[in-house]
């Protein structure tokens, strides 16, 4: 492995360790010495510490309209997964996810805002998407 991104990688598991070990100490002073509006935040620690755990990834990427967001991320997946083109090509929220345990056949899964049912739709189909980017809906395309 990359010796930076070794570096990296011991890095943050250094300060999500601190932020475990600060996390549990809160806790721990809310939950003897807390009011009741800290006793309600205490609430929230289980949803901290299971983002901690987490191993996802979570990449936020906006800019104006044909700008190259969808070519950047691309690149950093090594396929060719969102169009581009020098018009509008993906209007709507495009959220990209790995394929769930057990999974192992890729797929896109697309969500509408509009109440209908979610609708899933074979990998292999290039031209799926298409018709559907300026629509109102939420495509899922799960890379391997």
């Amino acid at each position: 492995m990359n010796e930076s991104l070794s570096r990296g990688l011991e890095e943050r598991q250094f300060h999500i360790q601190r932020a475990r070990d600060c996390l549990a100490r809160t806790q721990d002073l809310f939950g003897r010495f807390g009011s009741a509006e800290l006793k309600t935040a205490h609430a929230r620690f289980d949803e901290l510490k299971r983002g901690l755990e987490s191993d996802r990834v979570q990449l936020a990427v906006l800019g104006e309209f044909s700008r190259g967001k969808s070519e950047l991320l691309n690149a950093l997946l090594g396929i060719e997964l969102l169009w581009v083109a020098n018009d509008a090509t993906t209007a709507v929220n495009t959220f990209l996810h790995a394929l769930s345990p057990g999974r192992d056949e890729r797929f896109i899964l697309i969500h509408y805002q509009d109440g209908r049912p979610a609708e899933e739709i074979a990998w292999s189909d290039d031209e799926a998407l298409k018709p559907r980017s300026l629509e109102t809906a939420t495509a899922r395309r799960s890379p391997a």
